[in-house]
């Protein structure tokens, strides 16, 4: 068992180190998560500061009832589930190569497609070229609970002031994807300001959920 921990420094930089390479006797979801208590126990780690987790899809990783996933779940509920990304994009290429594209829409159907244009119009790259309130607004759309309907009334307006405040900032002139429009809202400390803070926070958390929605 491989475990790689993703945090976020004190300078809002978010780094990915390798920590262990476990040999385990056998995989059950309650045996992976006695291997990882004791993996949090030798680096003194507390599992309450987790807020995320993210396997392959095997029933024993993923599973909602008795995977490792719901184990973890159980101990703390504010560590969220997402499938490894990477092993979605995986299967996708893996099934477009076998199938010439027909099984395609398995992994990634008409809604998880919309979702990830939604996110992608986001992205820094370009001075914010791909940037698309429209698409913005159709994102908080599929978290009703995320913006309530008085805000969705006002999020263009909102988003207008966003996008001018940042185009103007010089120092968001060169990024290249959103990890460092995240980096430099916080070294600018824009994530601090309002309307931006409640703005940024509310995006970023239906941004979180959309990839959590890609299992």
């Amino acid at each position: 068992m491989t475990v790689v921990f993703r945090f976020v420094d004190k300078h809002g930089i978010v780094k990915e180190r390798f920590v262990d390479l476990d040999h385990v006797k056998e995989t059950s979801s309650l045996s992976l998560k006695c291997d990882i208590n004791s993996l949090f126990a030798k680096h003194e780690l507390n599992m309450k500061n987790l807020r995320g987790q993210g396997y392959d899809g095997a029933s024993n990783m993923k599973g909602e009832f008795n995977g490792l996933r719901s184990l973890i779940l159980r101990e703390c509920s504010s560590v969220f589930y997402v499938h490894c990304f990477a092993h979605q994009l995986q299967l996708a290429v893996v099934a477009v190569a076998q199938k010439h594209f027909g099984e395609f829409n398995d992994h990634f159907d008409e809604v998880n497609t919309e979702l990830l244009g939604c996110i992608a119009s986001l992205t820094p790259s370009g001075s914010f070229c791909e940037f698309d309130h429209l698409k913005v607004m159709r994102l908080s759309e599929f978290y009703p609970e995320n913006f309530n309907h008085m805000e969705r009334m006002t999020l263009e307006h909102r988003l207008g002031l966003y996008i001018d405040n940042i185009r103007e900032d010089e120092r968001f002139a060169n990024l290249k994807d959103l990890g460092d429009l995240v980096c430099m809202m916080v070294e600018t400390k824009k994530h601090l300001s309002h309307p931006q803070k409640e703005l940024f926070e509310k995006i970023t958390d239906a941004m979180i959920k959309g990839f959590q929605k890609m299992e």
